[in-house]
């Protein structure tokens, strides 16, 4: 799907909401956003409710277990806090090991404790295994239906960072396209999310302490983490003028790979692309770099150069609807423009929506091309 500032532009060019003569606009971009998420929850809440075989918001999670650990929070962003599909269990971790669990209810506690838990009971934002585990070193595999990312505009790309390290960093500069004019803007956000150039969020939720429209410095707020620690190998050597880098752990990294490291040429820290892997060192793409002793490089870091900040918890620049859904989102956020404007051409817009909000249901209600068997609970016994 395209950027949401498209989007945007489109929304306002069917309802005739583009610029006025005065060059000001009657309503404003933020909105229109309004609009484009209202209209990306009514789709995702119609197409849950078909409960079609195609499961296509369906993500899932792998939850480490703790011993003797009573309850688990399920994963961020459960459509409706609700629409766990189901969890399995693996004793030892392991990929091939996982076991389907039952869904049970609360009066099925048991707080005994066994390293093969044979089902779960939910409770608000929280599962609970039965009996609960006592091993740390097996894990849960949630599969879940997520609550799609909200829509945001592009409020400014990352020129350099700071503080780089395996858990975080100390501050990020906003370049000269820093949103700090809109409301609300870099100045007054709680948080931020960090997306690609394609939409794709690299980092959730960076809680923001601070912002200096002076010097366009973001800081987040004391304690924050990355999610998971970054792999990093360390620079064997003063070098000079390289695109090949000596480090202590090259197999750490695969053709392919991101990596950020500090340009001693320029005290500034870049974002390269792993190029080649022997067995002492990393090629790397673009020009020649200085690199000093003990140095880290980190591999695909989730804060990057160039990457673009959105305002707000699980926002992105790209809705990760289908492609299909992109006419829907335009035209209901047009429809909501002209009802603004008690504008007569409302009626056609809505009749036009209804058509569309009435093809995407059909499509996803109707069986795929596969062959789809009868569900069985357990398809490996054989009596």
């Amino acid at each position: 799907m395209r950027r949401v500032d498209f989007l945007i532009l489109d929304a306002r060019r069917i309802s005739r909401n583009l610029v006025n003569e005065d060059n000001t606009v009657s309503i404003s971009d933020e909105e229109v956003l309004r609009y484009l998420n209202d209209a990306k929850d009514r789709l995702q809440s119609l197409i849950s409710a078909v409960k079609a075989n195609a499961k296509i918001f369906t993500v899932e999670k792998i939850i480490a277990a703790v011993a003797n650990q009573d309850g688990y929070s399920v994963p961020e962003r459960v459509f409706y806090n609700k629409e766990v599909q189901q969890i399995e269990f693996s004793a030892s971790g392991g990929a091939t090991d996982y076991v389907l669990l039952k869904k049970l209810e609360m009066m099925n506690r048991d707080t005994a404790s066994s390293n093969y838990p044979s089902g779960y009971y939910r409770r608000g934002n929280k599962f609970y295994p039965v009996p609960v585990t006592e091993t740390s070193a097996g894990a849960f595999r949630v599969l879940f239906e997520r609550q799609l990312d909200d829509m945001d505009k592009r409020r400014g790309s990352i020129t350099a960072i700071t503080g780089l390290s395996t858990t975080g960093f100390t501050s990020i500069t906003i370049g000269s396209d820093a949103d700090e004019t809109s409301s609300p803007n870099l100045s007054t956000i709680d948080y931020v999310c960090l997306n690609s150039v394609d939409g794709e969020v690299k980092l959730y939720n960076v809680p923001v302490s601070s912002y200096d429209s002076g010097t366009n410095v973001l800081t987040p707020r004391t304690g924050f983490v990355f999610e998971e620690a970054l792999t990093t190998a360390q620079v064997n050597g003063n070098q000079a003028g390289v695109t090949s880098i000596v480090v202590d752990s090259p197999g750490d990294f695969a053709i392919g790979d991101d990596v950020e490291f500090i340009n001693q040429a320029t005290s500034l820290i870049v974002l390269r692309t792993v190029t080649s892997v022997s067995s002492t060192a990393i090629g790397i793409s673009g020009a020649t770099v200085n690199v000093n002793d003990n140095d880290l490089l980190y591999r695909n870091p989730p804060v990057r150069i160039g990457d673009y900040v959105t305002f707000h918890k699980y926002s992105t620049t790209h809705c990760k609807a289908p492609d299909a859904c992109e006419p829907y989102l335009v035209h209901y956020a047009a429809e909501s423009l002209l009802h603004k404007d008690s504008s007569n051409d409302i009626v056609r817009e809505s009749r036009k929506l209804q058509d569309m909000e009435a093809q995407i249901l059909g499509q996803i209600a109707s069986q795929t091309s596969e062959v789809q068997f009868i569900p069985e609970l357990s398809p490996n016994e054989w009596w």
